[in-house]
């Protein structure tokens, strides 16, 4: 998994709520694993990883609510 930390910084927009259950259930990585992947990243963001934490959290809500607007607009 180490040699995929740049994927994963790529797309951490949906890394902390869809991909963590992705690795954990689709591709059964032990969520030891995942945890130890996710604190490399923060590692390697060192002083900036408070505003990754907030852009990826603020890209996930944006996402969900994009979907979600979907599903009611549209009712897919």
């Amino acid at each position: 998994m180490e040699s995929n930390l740049s994927w994963i910084a790529a797309s951490c927009f949906p890394f902390y709520w869809f991909g963590k259950a992705m690795l954990k259930y689709a591709w059964r990585i032990p969520e030891s694993e995942v945890n130890n992947w996710k604190k490399s990243i923060l590692d390697i963001f060192g002083s900036w990883s408070t505003w990754y934490k907030s852009i990826v959290y603020l890209g996930n809500v944006t996402f969900t609510s994009l979907i979600v607007f979907s599903i009611f607009f549209w009712g897919l």
